[in-house]
């Protein structure tokens, strides 16, 4: 891992991590302290890296394949499944994973927390948006039908807080209203978009405070 700086592109940092085989790391994410976390595919763990010392610590593995991740604003993590039928919280405090429960279908993939206490997952196996409430750790609503949609990937938050959903076999992406659910732009001629990240960028207004 490298931490650059933002204005010139300079290697401030560098922190090297035995991951072992597979996919690792797979996504990423900074608190409001600058702390970095980063998972790894599947059964590979989770790891924090220190802002001022850069020491490491392995975070442990929930009791599942994990796909991707996002951090709430509280500085828990959320975690979609790529097969075990669950979403998965950790709490910064305790230092635990726990399994929220059924999450409608086979996988979450993609997954974001938007600025208003909820957590948005991806929905594959089948199709769906997935509603999670951050406070009480428990589903909204974890089978939000999607008109037209086919494989979705990735979701992510703009800055008006609309939903969007990456289908990435349909070739569209959804523009979705989170109080309604209703699909208010259905953009179309995508070629097989994939992203399971913050792709819009809003995930930094929850954790960093202007000076």
């Amino acid at each position: 891992f490298e931490r650059v700086d933002g204005e010139t592109g300079d290697t401030l940092d560098e922190v090297t991590y035995p991951w072992g085989s597979g996919y690792s790391p797979y996504g990423g994410a900074v608190d409001a302290d600058g702390n970095f976390y980063a998972s790894g595919l599947s059964s590979n763990p989770v790891i924090k890296i220190d802002a001022q010392t850069l020491e490491v610590t392995n975070l442990g593995i929930p009791a599942g394949c994990k796909y991707g991740m996002t951090l709430d604003s509280k500085g828990d993590m959320w975690v979609g499944s790529c097969g075990g039928n669950a979403v998965y919280h950790w709490d910064h405090e305790t230092n635990i994973w726990s399994n929220i429960g059924n999450a409608g279908g086979s996988r979450v993939n993609g997954i974001m927390a938007d600025a208003n206490g909820n957590v948005w997952g991806a929905g594959s196996s089948g199709c769906r948006l997935v509603h999670i409430d951050i406070d009480s750790k428990t589903y909204v609503n974890n089978n939000i039908p999607v008109p037209g949609c086919s494989n979705p990937w990735g979701v992510s938050i703009d800055i008006e807080g609309f939903v969007w959903l990456v289908d990435r076999t349909a070739n569209k992406a959804f523009k979705i209203d989170p109080e309604t659910y209703q699909v208010v732009t259905e953009v179309t001629g995508l070629i097989n978009p994939y992203t399971y990240s913050d792709m819009t960028g809003t995930a930094l207004a929850l954790q960093v405070v202007p000076q």
